[in-house]
């Protein structure tokens, strides 16, 4: 039974009745009959039947012609057509359609037999043909040697990409060029004569060297292996090359002339120790960086034995040998050795077995890689981690103290409001508000400074700030401090506790430059920067700037040093437990940028040193109404509001409450965001809506303010809310207006910092 599908095409009935049944006597699979050129097209992509037979004359748009010429272009199905018109005119347009027979009508079932058989025959052949062609090119094209083929002139009819890449021009320029094009003369004319032998004995040249000159001038020392190509009549009809470039092998074969004094340069060179011995141990040969890293003499080093510069001496010689002969070689074995002055090293050692020709060991290769800078490294790192993890912990430590801290100075400063101001218990609970005001100080710092956070800034006069913490620096010195600061200073916008640690550093470098005494003077004025000016700071924009100078009678700074002033860790003072630590201006300079500002630094040798500061200005005096608070209220009866405060910790909530309700506020509590949000829902639809909302960051086991104002802007878009947190450093505390608060209140507050902030709503 034969497994061909034949497809009939034909409009006569009675022949397709015959065909179908002749052709199923025969063996054939006949399917169904199709009647136009149309349903012609469309079967055979659908059917895709082994053999076609279509009458040239069908009716319809598209005759057998047509449909023909479609699908051996589409489908690549063979088609043997049948007619009753044997004109040479019709058999010349059929053979142009691809057909792969014809047959005459009316025909008997022999000679239909055979065409169809002729036509398979012949269709598979031309598949088996062109997909032995396709693997041929598919083999030619992914060859890594270079494959051309040239007509018998020495033009490129065809070329492989590996051959394009070794020309290194596009495969599309090369067809058609001679290949001589790309020689010298003289090695053209040796390329001639070789081709000419081959086509006149027909024996292959398997090697033939010459040197391919590219068109950028770039040249190739090629391999080639020449054969001829001949037709099927046997006749020369060109030549096939096989092309390997070895231009890297013949630089290898030079470079190999000058291997052992090339690799006795890269040895001598290189940055770790290399050394071999013998079976018994005995040092052969030892670099020069290894002779360097164990301090040996390089002449009484060969001949000792290995163990000399172990640790462990015989012990580590014994074991790393056994090693050695059980794998064959030793991977990054960390190890310590002894130098020849008795102090240890940390090295990595990397050792393999040598061989002789014949596989025998003959010795030993041992690579020496000094990790002893790289150890004290890794422990810095480590040292630095735990400092990290030290700062996180103060961190934590700090806002926990802040939330006690907020109880502490909230219920001082009630205390105060309900004491005489001038009796004792007044001035006791005014030092008491400072301490924690100290406190706070502290807490911020270690915040700030351990989480790597943006401060929290106010806008503030700079002057009495200035006053007091150089006082204090220069307290029981033998240094005098003038100020020169106008009352009309502008203010400046501004972290407290990072000015004092700014202006400390400045006077404590100023103090230590003058042992002797003398006098620093403190200089604050309004400055404008506009385009006339130029000799202040490069970066500097336009624009009104309070300018802070500190002017020294010290030792000064030379020339060379200048530079380096805010480099970390450059000092000219002694190392010790107070000095020479070098992170004073360093940590000046970091506070200047954080604030926006500039610093510069002028100084002659023996003629002191001016450190000047310059800070953006703000023009507007800030409302102060902490001395009415400081008095207290005479309108608590009336009340002012409605206030949602949330935080999970109880003495907070407590003294926070006291202090809004001596500000005249009525106040509601929530101990996490899912409580304030039922809260002010309520509230809000009852009627009775909350003027103002105080939400806490940090919740354990709740839901924070980041979380909590997004709902309840969706409730109230209104909504005048304020962020409160230990963590001064938070973003949200710091852009509190991007999160959708109207103003943030940092742990711990007094109630004039509380009423200051309400004054938003």
């Amino acid at each position: 039974m034969k497994h061909e599908r034949i497809m009939i095409v034909e409009d006569d009935g009675v022949l397709i009745e015959y065909l179908q049944a002749a052709l199923a006597n025969m063996g054939y699979r006949v399917g169904p009959a199709i009647h136009s050129g149309e349903e012609a097209v469309t079967a055979a992509g659908g059917e895709r039947p082994d053999l076609i037979l279509m009458d040239i004359f069908l009716k319809g748009t598209m005759d057998g012609m047509a449909a023909s010429e479609t699908i051996h272009r589409r489908f690549d199905i063979p088609i043997v057509f049948l007619t009753s018109d044997e004109s040479d005119e019709r058999i010349q347009q059929a053979q142009r359609t691809g057909a792969y027979g014809y047959l005459l009508k009316p025909f008997d079932e022999r000679i239909l037999y055979a065409t169809v058989e002729m036509a398979l025959y012949r269709h598979r052949m031309e598949k088996e043909l062109k997909e032995s062609e396709e693997r041929y090119r598919t083999i030619m094209e992914e060859m890594e040697e270079g494959y051309y083929e040239t007509d018998t002139a020495g033009n490129f009819t065809f070329i492989n990409d590996a051959m394009s890449r070794i020309i290194g021009s596009p495969k599309e320029e090369l067809i058609g060029t001679n290949n001589r094009d790309f020689m010298d003369p003289e090695t053209a004319k040796e390329s001639y004569q070789k081709y000419s032998e081959v086509y006149r004995t027909g024996i292959p040249i398997k090697e033939f060297f010459y040197e391919w000159k590219n068109k950028d001038g770039r040249s190739r020392d090629l391999e080639v292996f020449i054969s001829l190509m001949k037709d099927k009549g046997g006749k020369p009809v060109g030549f096939r090359g096989i092309t390997r470039d070895i231009t890297d092998k013949r630089k290898t074969e030079i470079q190999l002339i000058k291997t052992r004094n090339f690799l006795q340069n890269i040895l001598n060179s290189s940055i770790d120790g290399v050394i071999t011995t013998d079976l018994r141990g005995k040092i052969v040969y030892a670099t020069p960086r290894l002779v360097e890293m164990i301090g040996f003499d390089q002449k009484s080093l060969i001949g000792k034995k290995v163990e000399v510069f172990y640790k462990n001496k015989k012990e580590d010689a014994k074991g790393i040998m056994k090693e050695l002969m059980e794998k064959g070689e030793i991977k990054a074995h960390e190890m310590q050795f002894l130098k020849n002055d008795g102090t240890l090293i940390d090295a990595i050692l990397s050792a393999t077995l040598l061989r002789d020709e014949s596989g025998k060991v003959v010795g030993t290769l041992g690579i020496f890689k000094d990790i002893t800078d790289k150890k004290r490294l890794e422990e810095q790192v480590q040292q630095s981690q735990k400092l990290e993890s030290i700062g996180i912990l103060a961190g934590g430590i700090a806002h926990d103290f802040n939330n006690l801290l907020t109880a502490i100075l909230g219920n001082i400063s009630l205390a105060k409001m309900y004491s005489k101001t001038e009796g004792k218990a007044h001035q006791l609970l005014l030092e008491s508000e400072r301490a924690c005001g100290r406190a706070k100080e502290l807490t911020e710092r270690l915040i700030t400074f351990s989480r790597g956070g943006k401060p929290i800034k106010r806008v503030a006069s700079v002057d009495q700030l200035i006053r007091d913490t150089t006082s204090l620096v220069l307290m029981g010195s033998s240094i005098s401090c003038e100020f020169q600061i106008p009352k009309e200073l502008w203010l400046v916008e501004y972290n407290t506790a990072q000015f004092k640690q700014l202006f400390s550093n400045i006077t404590t470098n100023a103090k230590e430059a003058m042992p002797k005494g003398g006098t620093l003077k403190v200089i604050a004025k309004n400055t404008t920067v506009d385009r006339k000016r130029n000799e202040l700071p490069e970066g500097m924009w336009l624009g009104k700037y309070v300018q802070i100078s500190f002017q020294d009678q010290g030792v000064g700074i030379s020339r060379t040093n200048l530079p380096k002033v805010f480099d970390p860790y450059f000092s000219t003072k002694e190392m010790g437990s107070q000095r020479g630590v070098g992170l004073g201006l360093t940590a000046a300079y970091s506070i200047v940028k954080k604030h926006d500002g500039f610093i510069t630094v002028e100084s002659r040798e023996g003629a002191g040193a001016t450190i000047h500061l310059y800070f953006p200005a703000f023009e507007e005096k800030q409302r102060d109404i902490s001395e009415g608070l400081e008095k207290g209220y005479d309108d608590k009866e009336r009340v002012k509001g409605k206030i949602l405060f949330m935080d999970d910790e109880e003495i907070v909530r407590e003294v926070v409450g006291e202090m809004l309700r001596q500000i005249g506020y009525s106040v509601k509590f929530a101990k996490d965001g899912s409580e304030a949000i039922e809260l002010y829902q309520k509230a809000k639809g009852a009627g009775h809506p909350f003027q103002g909302v105080i939400l806490d960051v940090t919740v354990r086991a709740g839901m924070g303010a980041k979380e909590t104002i997004k709902r309840l802007k969706e409730i109230d878009p209104d909504i005048s809310a304020f962020v409160s947190s230990g963590y001064s450093d938070e973003p949200i505390m710091i852009d509190f207006d991007k999160y959708g608060f109207k103003g943030s209140l940092s742990k711990p507050f007094n109630v004039i910092q509380l009423q200051q902030i309400l004054t938003q709503i």
